[in-house]
């Protein structure tokens, strides 16, 4: 049975040389059916971005916005939430914001794809002196976000005493002594299964983490596909080579792994 894997190629939209992702995800499935069945979700927003280049320089502002939010929602629902791809959407989203009075809102996209990719460039159709001056403000915010340490845990929860009141009564009676029952495990927390599926593999990975930390990575597979396994590839900082770690499937249906 043929190795089914999807990976994020380089970002089709920029012609400089460009620099690898410190962390590289790969997920893989063995599986009867090629990708080829499936949607192609980078190359579904790769269209999304030129058709909403086109409508903003038709000044269709409105439109252009919905198809690089679907573009981003694509990305996410295709595991591409990281792709250089997804960095070239934020900017693209966050002009189109400026372009219509919305500097805020345009800083901000801009800086989730800053955060994304530092060196990623203004898509020159949309370049507008009022954008290059956004686009600086979000690279000094997002190098500011880059210097903010992780939030703390959260204190662990204790229970409070019991108030001893001394007006209490005492019992007329000692109490009769009842063997406490063992706890019942506490029951998973896990979302549902996604309802639509961009490519074989849904595998919604969060945009951000705490450095220092387990990773866990949650893929789902398509409706009406038979995988005999499933596994998930990564590589640190400098590193060439991918290490691979199978995925258990839960209850629900997910298959899940954790990235040290």
């Amino acid at each position: 049975m043929p190795a089914l894997a999807c990976h994020a190629p380089a970002d089709p939209m920029l012609t400089h040389k460009t620099c690898r992702p410190p962390l590289f995800v790969l997920a893989a499935v063995l599986a009867a059916t090629a990708c080829a069945r499936g949607p192609d979700p980078l190359g579904r927003m790769i269209e999304l971005n030129r058709q909403a280049i086109a409508l903003y320089e038709l000044r269709k502002y409105d439109d252009a916005k919905a198809r690089l939010t679907e573009a981003v929602v694509t990305g996410k629902e295709g595991g591409l939430g990281r792709d250089n791809m997804m960095a070239r959407t934020y900017l693209n989203l966050g002009s189109v914001h400026i372009a219509t009075g919305d500097r805020d809102e345009g800083v901000q996209q801009m800086t989730l794809g800053l955060r994304l990719r530092s060196d990623v460039p203004l898509t020159p159709q949309l370049a507008s002196p009022a954008v290059k001056r956004a686009y600086a403000a979000a690279r000094i915010e997002a190098r500011k976000k880059a210097k903010e340490p992780a939030a703390a845990l959260q204190p662990i929860a204790r229970a409070k005493p019991a108030d001893k009141s001394p007006t209490a009564p005492p019992p007329t009676a000692p109490p009769r002594s009842v063997p406490a029952s063992p706890p019942e495990p506490a029951a998973p927390s896990e979302p549902e299964l996604p309802a639509t599926f961009a490519s074989v593999l849904a595998c919604p990975t969060p945009d951000e983490a705490a450095p220092n930390t387990d990773l866990l990575i949650r893929c789902a597979l398509k409706p009406g596909l038979k995988a005999s396994r499933v596994t998930v590839h990564y590589r640190a900082p400098g590193s060439e080579a991918f290490i691979e770690l199978p995925m258990t499937r839960s209850p629900k249906g997910w298959y899940l792994a954790t990235i040290p």
